[in-house]
């Protein structure tokens, strides 16, 4: 029963998968936003398309952190 116990807690619980995963998509919109500044004042770098779908990729991050 300890053994278990002990197995249990070591393991990858579902905080720690959530926790990773707000990682990826903080460092995600970092970039994100970076690139967004840049072609605003710019106008070069990231495409407005591309932006869009880096979005809908942060997008899907924050709807399965939810879950």
């Amino acid at each position: 029963m300890f053994k278990s116990l002990i197995s249990w807690f070591r393991a990858e619980n579902l905080l720690t998968q959530a926790e990773n995963q707000v990682l990826v998509m903080l460092e995600t919109v970092h970039d994100l936003f970076d690139d967004s500044v840049e072609l605003f004042w710019t106008g070069k770098g990231a495409t407005i398309e591309d932006i869009r779908e880096r979005d809908r990729a942060i997008n899907q991050y924050v709807r399965e952190v939810r879950k």
